[in-house]
């Protein structure tokens, strides 16, 4: 008789268990882990995009708050403190916006191809209410598309 027919039909079928179970709990922790950093992956970017469309938002709104709007007002005075107290807003307002366009992680490459920063900059150089509006507008409308095609939303 050959070695095979010697070992009992109770050990093959055990071994057999033993082995298929084991591969299938490699398979099904290797699927769960795969599916766990995806959805990880993508709740981070969901936070980084929020977070970059919150801070410009903000500092779109202080850099308003802070430039005259001299098409209705005609010729505005304003003392050096209040000029100064513009300028430092101004300033802060642009900087925020900066930091949080430069420290983006989980969405930096689709924030540099899209020229984000380059855009805020026209914003924060801009002196004339109507063209920042615009602009934002611009970057706003493309900044939610942007996220909805990096998190896979239909809008």
């Amino acid at each position: 008789m050959s070695q095979a027919a010697q070992v009992p039909v109770w050990v093959t079928i055990t071994a057999s268990f033993g082995v298929g179970g084991f591969v299938g709990n490699l398979i099904s922790t290797w699927l769960t882990s795969r599916a766990q950093r995806k959805n990880w992956l993508r709740d981070n970017k969901k936070q980084e995009w929020r977070e970059l469309i919150a801070v410009l938002s903000q500092s779109v709104h202080r850099i308003l708050q802070n430039t005259e709007d001299f098409r209705f007002e005609g010729i505005v005075t304003i003392s050096g403190e209040q000029e100064k107290e513009q300028a430092k807003h101004l300033l802060e307002a642009d900087l925020e916006a900066r930091r949080v366009i430069e420290d983006r992680i989980f969405i930096s490459s689709r924030v540099q191809s899209e020229n984000v920063l380059e855009r805020w900059r026209l914003i924060a150089a801009e002196k004339d209410i109507g063209r920042i509006l615009e602009y934002w507008n611009h970057l706003h409308t493309a900044l939610v598309d942007f996220a909805h095609k990096d998190l896979g939303i239909k809008s």
